[in-house]
């Protein structure tokens, strides 16, 4: 993975990008099949619409109870561990129903069953021949001492590799998202508020930053990589606050992105 990196960065031979880009994505193949199929695909394939609602609701409800055991787990000494262990049991379950639906899937459409569920990987072309030309794909890889990003799109495809060690990016990840639990507003001092802007503006100059100029005006599919998946880009800012002489007035600027222009999954909600 080395090697292959740093042969992207001194070579503009296309080979070595799109071998990158397999590498990358191979550990992300789910994700990134379900971010540029769409609805004419799965109608295509005569897949029962009630079997293709229950499939959704039951993978949002396992993202759900795993995005719940996260954000509690970010508590520390304060979580519950209960609550902990009653999302843990959901989880068992949905996960049991998906395999469920799959083996169900699988005997009855099998041409779905390979277009959306069995494991595969797509090449880098097959992947930007379905981008319309206001579509650009993200995929991040999260390795110990770097970050790696390659932004495509149908005209252009970008590589930037950013130094950057796994335990800083996930520090301002768990920032962020501990500021951002609704038990936390009530106790929202000036320190807390510091420590979101400093880390939401590191998290935008080394996650989009680096590829601002392809994603300008752009809608974004966005390919995460372990704890980004719980980063709410929407909310990142721009620019450090700015304090107007003789006022306590601060100021930032947001990421100039939101859910309008990115393909996003949602949580339901959950009870």
């Amino acid at each position: 993975m080395q090697l292959l990196t740093e042969l992207v960065v001194l070579s503009d031979n296309p080979i070595y990008l799109k071998k990158l880009f397999s590498y990358m994505e191979k550990s992300k193949a789910a994700i990134l099949l379900s971010a540029i199929k769409d609805n004419e695909a799965m109608i295509s394939a005569h897949v029962d619409k009630d079997l293709l609602d229950k499939t959704k609701l039951t993978l949002a409800k396992l993202h759900g109870y795993k995005n719940l055991i996260y954000e509690e787990e970010q508590k520390g000494s304060d979580k519950n561990t209960k609550k902990i262990t009653d999302w843990q049991n959901k989880i068992f379950h949905y996960q049991h129903q998906y395999d469920s639906i799959k083996e169900i899937i699988k005997a009855n459409y099998p041409k779905y069953y390979d277009l959306s569920i069995a494991p595969t990987t797509l090449e880098m072309d097959s992947v930007i021949a379905q981008l319309k030309k206001n579509e650009v794909l993200i995929e991040y890889t999260i390795l110990e001492d770097q970050l790696l990003i390659m932004a495509l799109t149908p005209e252009k495809q970008l590589f930037k590799k950013i130094n950057l060690d796994s335990k800083t990016l996930n520090q301002w990840i768990d920032e962020i998202r501990s500021t951002l639990v609704i038990e936390q507003f009530a106790n929202f001092d000036r320190e807390k508020y510091n420590t979101f802007v400093s880390s939401s503006q590191q998290l935008y100059q080394n996650l989009l930053k680096p590829v601002e100029s392809v994603i300008a005006g752009k809608n974004l599919i966005i390919i995460p990589d372990e704890k980004l998946g719980y980063v709410p880009f929407e909310i990142l800012l721009t620019e450090r606050e700015q304090r107007w002489e003789n006022t306590n007035v601060r100021t930032t600027k947001c990421c100039p992105i939101s859910s309008k222009n990115m393909q996003l999954n949602m949580p339901i909600q959950l009870r």
